[in-house]
């Protein structure tokens, strides 16, 4: 029997027939975090402005709810601009960096931007987000809690961990200086639907079948799921107890590197091969390359190699995250199996 044609023409998106009336605006919309933390605005109710290099998102099924506008990020004023009438703006972007002069540059500088014109825009909240990675996380035997703090000097971390770090440090003196209703989300390693397979937090890849995990890979990861996520987001910017806090947005205790990668053979039939990495070789490897960079290639402001940076690669210290919880009301996904659905089963990992 044939397919009836109208099930042949694909569908059109849904036509506008009214302009969104945005109250959140979110820059980085169209990455994993921000994809799911705007849909998650939408299905609350509000509308929502979404900042993008372009003036298209991957939004077309919600034309009245959603508008995509072109600004760039070292535009103070366009920025202020698109903030005019904000309750809340939620910065999600980050720039990787190989040099310190230009992760000042890039990512330091920048979010100093969004938060001047969040300033000027007089907008409620500025949620943003920095990274779990600017904790020292090589003592198996530490908890971490948002009273942890990040080392004096960072200048040995990566240049990812740093940067955020800085940023963090920078946007906070704002808060006290400038009274900038300002409130930091740390997320953890991040799963979910649109997110890697790929995951950069769980080890160094080769190929999509191959992965050389961080360490020995049986200590637990401080992994979320991507919605829960955007729910702790929302929450930060809607909670008023929450202006001038932070928050390390972790899930509950479920899984080590190597129970991940069996969720996924047990759950999606898939063969990843997964080998240890041996830490004190990728130092001692790191800094070789360090000694040819500085000496013989003459560069400047190449990152010092630390142990300590390896280490927290593999996410040895273990998290706590009961301030999210009882500040913000926050409740990440309790069931172990109902997150390796969420997160490994429904996450299309592999297209499918």
């Amino acid at each position: 029997s044939q397919v009836p044609e109208a099930q042949l023409t694909p569908a059109s998106p849904p036509v506008a027939k009214s302009k969104p009336k945005p109250t959140a605006l979110v820059i980085g919309g169209t990455g994993f975090i921000g994809r799911a933390l705007t849909r998650r605005l939408v299905a609350q109710g509000r509308h929502v402005r979404v900042l993008s290099r372009g003036s298209v998102g991957p939004f077309p099924d919600l034309p009245e709810q959603v508008e995509t506008v072109g600004v760039s990020l070292k535009d103070t004023e366009g920025l202020a601009e698109a903030m005019a009438g904000m309750d809340m703006v939620f910065n999600l972007a980050r720039s990787l960096e190989k040099t310190w002069d230009a992760a000042l540059r890039n990512d330091v500088a920048v979010a100093e931007g969004v938060a001047d014109a969040a300033a000027k825009a007089k907008v409620k909240r500025l949620v943003y987000t920095g990274t779990i990675a600017s904790y020292d996380m090589s003592d198996p035997f530490r908890k971490i809690t948002e009273d942890t703090g990040f080392p004096d000097d960072m200048s040995d971390r990566n240049m990812y961990a740093r940067s955020k770090a800085e940023c963090e440090k920078r946007l906070m003196a704002m808060h006290q200086t400038r009274d900038l209703p300002l409130t930091i989300a740390r997320p953890g390693i991040v799963i979910g639907p649109g997110g890697p397979l790929q995951h950069w937090g769980i080890g160094r890849w080769h190929g999509a079948g191959a992965v050389r995990i961080w360490g020995h890979g049986r200590n637990t990861l401080p992994f979320v799921l991507n919605d829960d996520v955007a729910d702790g987001l929302i929450l930060m910017g809607e909670t008023e107890a929450a202006i001038g806090e932070s928050y390390n947005l972790v899930g509950d205790p479920m899984l080590s590197a190597r129970g991940y990668f069996d969720a996924i053979s047990d759950r999606l039939g898939a063969q990843v091969r997964v080998a240890s990495g041996n830490l004190y070789a990728f130092y001692a490897a790191d800094s070789v390359k360090h000694l040819l960079k500085v000496h013989a290639l003459r560069r400047k402001g190449a990152v010092k190699p630390s142990l300590a940076d390896w280490k927290s690669r593999a996410h040895l210290s273990p998290f706590v995250n009961d301030k999210p919880k009882s500040m913000l009301g926050w409740t990440p996904e309790p069931d172990k199996d109902r997150f390796i659905d969420r997160g490994i089963a429904e996450a299309g990992l592999f297209g499918f």
